[in-house]
This record gives structure tokens, sequence and C-alpha cells, in this order.
């Protein structure tokens, strides 16, 4: 990834191009300020849902509160861009809420519009910060919210006053995931028409075939990126909480009282339905009028090309991370720091950028094969890498690295090195200790980091529809093509093929699991 950068930072030297010129001239200002007001608007929404959710479930004891914890994850299983086709739908002209919404207002909701699109990707994207803040809070001790209780502090003052300033750096880092997701999309706004970066980037592509117009828009992008990672930096780092003493007593949840236990499942339940259920009602609405017709040969080609790449992918990712974390194991802190930020890199840019990047990378390579080609066997080679399932998967093991990475790391700083001590002072080999010792106490963090790298190659939209070889299409490729053709029910099956998939991977991964050491 960082040697394919090389040539990119090269074209700022190059004459650019009239197609270039022209979209700089008329939309370079409106994707600017259409991406500003997206981040501004997604992350301030998204962080009140989740870190407003993450207190609830973690400070308050109510009736359903273990099944509305595991549910509110959920809405992460609806690509964003499955939730613009299913609202676009039910705030239609003839929907009674548009005539609710013209009674009391006096004019009708535009589902299209910008600040549609911050609701939907807030809707779909608040589990991030949902999940690390939930994480954060079960880790706290008792002891400031007992005292905070003590001294009558009132529960909306508990949570400005308390909460908030104790969750910040949680809520800003989970934030920036969201970023960098909506920063990543193209479904929903080029459903909706919005002028951003990542359109530029295709467009320049699929409509002017100018792979040096999208590179130069990949660095604008890029430059963002790097202000929203050095913002993080800067806000995550200004303050710091530490435990006052070794004696630790666990958070007990504030009992709530008939009224305010509806209040939150009005709060939570609400969120949930719009969130989730109502899209999921919607597909299926739509699965049945379509079903007959859009269960044919082509989706179950997509459903098998959608498993192949991924769980290729998910393969080749799998081995890699063991093989840099054993080696940065084996070596200073430095090493470590450093592939973990190699690492990490693929997954802070975004699809779009990574994909033009992968083709300029194998375009080169492509030249390079035909240079040797004519030296050797007198013929040329033409496109021999470029276009096929190497270069996708290639695609997919730079931008998702990261997350297998940090799952097998992780698991490595568990088990420690004693073990592997042993097997080297026993006469193996470093492959040997590998393959008998580490591998066997990782399996849990290799299926993890397997099925998590597995469920995002699936939802993955911009890298297949640039990279992906010719008439080959995964459910998420599949969909955008039907609501592409004005089709959008025709994708509803492959929509809920994929959001089952999703949501099986988040029970596994988030369902409570019993402590052997204690029962519980």
């Amino acid at each position: 990834m960082l040697i394919a950068l090389i040539p990119v930072l090269f074209v700022v030297f190059t004459p650019a191009s009239d197609e270039y010129q022209l979209l700089v001239e008329t939309r370079l200002q409106t994707s600017i300020v259409n991406t500003v007001v997206l981040l501004g608007g997604v992350g301030l929404l998204s962080a009140l849902f989740g870190s407003t959710a993450a207190w609830l479930v973690s400070i308050y004891e109510f009736k359903g509160r273990k099944l509305l914890s595991w549910l509110l994850m959920l809405p992460l299983a609806i690509p964003s861009y499955i939730l613009a086709y299913v609202f676009v739908d039910v705030l239609r002209f003839s929907s009674p809420i548009q005539t609710v919404s013209y009674s009391l207002l006096g004019r009708y909701l535009n589902p299209m519009s910008l600040t549609s699109a911050i609701v939907l990707f807030s809707l779909g994207l608040y589990p991030y910060v949902y999940v690390v803040v939930r994480s954060f809070l079960s880790r706290q001790s008792a002891t400031m919210f007992d005292a905070a209780r003590l001294f009558g502090v009132k529960r909306v003052k508990l949570f400005v006053g308390y909460g908030l300033p104790l969750m910040r750096a949680s809520i800003i880092s989970s934030v920036v995931l969201v970023l960098m997701e909506v920063l990543s999309d193209y479904g929903l706004v080029d459903y909706f028409g919005i002028v951003t970066f990542t359109t530029l980037i295709f467009g320049s592509w699929f409509r002017f075939r100018q792979i040096t117009t999208a590179l130069r828009f990949s660095l604008w992008l890029l430059v963002i990126v790097f202000v929203v990672l050095g913002a993080e930096r800067l806000f995550s780092n200004k303050k710091r909480f530490a435990y006052a003493t070794t004696k630790v007593r666990s958070l007990r949840r504030m009992r709530l009282t008939s009224a305010q236990q509806t209040g939150v499942w009005i709060y939570l339940g609400g969120l949930l339905l719009i969130a989730f259920v109502i899209p999921l009602i919607q597909l299926f609405i739509w699965a049945s009028q379509t079903y007959s017709i859009s269960i044919n040969p082509n989706l179950g080609q997509a459903v098998l090309a959608t498993l192949a790449v991924a769980l290729l992918a998910g393969f080749s990712i799998l081995v890699l991370t063991i093989i840099l974390a054993n080696v940065g194991r084996n070596r200073p802190k430095l090493m470590e720091t450093i592939l973990l930020r190699i690492t990490l890199f693929g997954y802070s840019v975004p699809g779009a950028v990574v994909a033009v990047i992968m083709l300029l990378l194998f375009q080169r390579l492509d030249a390079a094969v035909d240079v040797v080609a004519m030296s050797v066997f007198g013929l040329p080679r033409g496109l021999f890498l470029s276009g096929t399932i190497l270069m996708l998967l290639s695609a997919y093991v730079v931008r998702f690295m990261a997350i297998g990475y940090q799952s097998i790391e992780s698991n490595y700083q568990k088990i420690g090195t004693n073990f592997t001590n042993a097997s080297y002072l026993l006469g193996k080999g470093k492959l040997a200790t590998l393959w008998l010792v580490d591998v066997p106490m990782l399996l849990p963090g290799m299926a993890s980091a397997m099925i998590l790298v597995t469920i995002d190659i699936i939802k993955e939209l911009p890298l297949t529809l640039v990279l992906r070889p010719f008439n080959f299409n995964t459910l998420a490729t599949l969909t955008f093509r039907y609501a592409a053709e004005e089709q959008v029910a025709m994708g509803a099956v492959a929509a809920l093929i994929m959001i089952l998939l999703s949501s099986v991977v988040i029970y596994v991964i988030s369902r409570p699991r019993k402590d052997p050491r204690y029962g519980r």
C-alpha cells in the first residue's frame, strides 16, 4: 500500500487534464461543502445516538435491558445504501408520512436531501459509537457514580456533567470510525445525487476513464482523512483518566421507575424501529413481491462469488496477520508499532482511494510483465493481472488487514510468551512453534478475525464496483445494480441475505459468554 502511494504523489507534478479542470471549476467547491457538512452532521448525530444508548443500557437497570443491549447493534448489519433505498420508498410522495408532514409543516419532506443522508448515515453507523462507549462504561468503577448519587445529582446532570467528560475519548475514537465509513461511502451519496469526493473519484473513472484525475481527487480525500485523524489525536490526548486505587468496584445499575422505563423503551425502541425494523419489514415486502423472478441464477452466482472472495480474502488476511503479529512479537517494541501503523493505514484510507491506488499499481505490474514477455517470448501479454480476481483480493487484503491484525495481536497479548519460550527451549524452531503452540491458542482470535473480515467484505461496495472482473457480481454490487436500474425491489432478496449474514456475525461476536473460572 505504501509503495503504491509513491507514484500517486507524483501525480501532483504532472499536468492536470481538461476533465480535472472542468470538475474543479464546477464540482470541487460543492464537494468540499457537502463533505464537511456530512462529516459534521453525522459525527454529532451518531455520537448522540450511540452515547445515549450506551449510557442507558450500562448505567440503568430496566426490563428487557439485556435483549435491547444486543438488538441495538443490529443496524450495523444494514449497509447505508440499503437504508437509503428503503427510506426513499417509505417517504414517497403518496406515503402517510408525507401527508402528515404537509399538514403540519406545509411542505413535503425531501427523502434524498443532504439532511436525509446525515440522518440515514447516523442511524446506520451509530452502533460503532454504541459498542465502543458501552465497552468503556463496562470497565468503570462504581465509586464516582455512587458519590454522585449520594450528593443527589440528577440523572441528566449525571450524564452531562460526569458521563460525557468520562466518555469523551471513547466517543471521539468511535466517531472517527463512523467518519471513515462516511468518507468511504459511494452507494448512498450516489443514489441521492450528493456530490462528494468519492463520487468525483468514481465519476472520473467510470465516465472519463481518467485514472490521473481520479488520483488527484483521491489526494484531496486523503488530506481530509489525515485532518480527521489528526483532530482525533489532538482531542483525545487532552485528558487521561486512571483509577486512584486498586480496589475497583464494578458498576451497579440504577433501577428506573415504570414511567422512566417506558421513556427509555420509547427512545431506544424507536431508534431500533427506524434503523432496523422498518427497513427489514420493507425488504421482506419487496422480497415477497419479487422472489419468483429475483431468485435466479444471477442471485446464486452472486452468493457464491460473495462467499468465495470473502473467504479467500479472509484466509489470506488471517495468514498474513499471524505472520506479521508473530514477527512483531519477536522484535523490539518499535517494530511492533511500525507493523501496527502499516496495517492500520489501509483501513484509514477510503475504499475508493484504495481502489484507484490498486488500479495504478496493477497497471504498473502489467507493464512490467509485458516487458518481460516481449523480451523472453517476443509476444505482448497485455492486461495480465488487471481486471482479475487477484487484484480484487489484493485490495480487500490492504483495506481490511487492520481488523484481522488487531484481533490476532490482542490474543497474542493474552497468551503471553511463556509457552512459546518453552517450545524454543525444547528445541523447536520458529515455524514449528508457530504451528504447534501459537496457532492452537490463537484459534478463538483467528475465528473472530475471520468472521469480522468476512462480513466487512460481504458488505463492501466501492472497492468491488471498481475492481471486480467483467460480469462478476457480489451481493452488494447486485443490489446496487438493481437500484441503479430503478429496480430496487429486485435487489431485496440479495439485501436480506447480506443482512442475515451480518446479523449472525453480530450475534456470534456479541453473545454473552460464560467465564469458566466463575461459572457465569
